[in-house]
């Protein structure tokens, strides 16, 4: 038997070869986007990108974004690339839909791939990542909107209305009492 039919079936070898190549794989080059991009390419197959203007370096296709009567520009656009178009503006992605009916197939049909929210930073370190407007689609936001369903749904406001009636009471009480404070009152 060869050395290095030795050292492939050596189990200690390939444990000792694996902790130098998971240092290696995190790096800075492994946050967050890069991963996204990966999974996006991924996903992609290399399939291309909807047609569009032919994007400039860095600064991409911000002469052909109309900026007066932009229904009129992006409608200009669809006849001349489809329904779909795409354009990206200094590295922002911007996708336009022109019909009703690949609005529809797009945006209901396959709400599950094109449901989501830009991934803003600033949400998560102010403490508002659990806000249901700002979370990202997923099985989370999925179980926070079934929670939020469960309670506000208009077969539970019968629930709500005797608490509403109280404060509603408390607040004319108060207000007939001092009509001159209403702002204190709102408050």
């Amino acid at each position: 038997m060869s050395q290095g039919s030795e050292l492939r079936s050596d189990p200690s070898v390939i444990e000792d070869f694996a902790l130098p190549c998971s240092l290696h794989i995190n790096t800075p080059l492994s946050g967050p986007k890069f991963r996204a991009t990966l999974r996006w390419r991924a996903r992609a197959q290399g399939r291309p990108l909807p047609p569009g203007p032919r994007r400039l370096p860095i600064i991409g296709n911000i002469f052909d974004v109309p900026t007066w009567k932009p229904w009129i520009g992006f409608r200009d656009l669809s006849t001349r690339f489809g329904p779909i178009t795409y354009l990206e503006l200094l590295g922002e992605r911007m996708v336009v839909l022109s019909s009703p009916a690949t609005i529809h197939d797009l945006l209901v049909k396959r709400a599950a791939n094109t449901a989501d929210r830009v991934k803003t930073p600033l949400i998560a370190l102010v403490g508002h990542d659990f806000n249901l407007a700002v979370m990202p689609y997923s099985l989370r936001w999925r179980r926070h909107r079934r929670m939020m369903w469960q309670h506000f749904h208009p077969g539970q406001l019968d629930k709500y209305q005797p608490v509403q009636r109280v404060v509603t009471n408390k607040f004319l009480a108060m207000l007939l009492a001092r009509p001159t404070n209403l702002h204190s009152h709102l408050r």
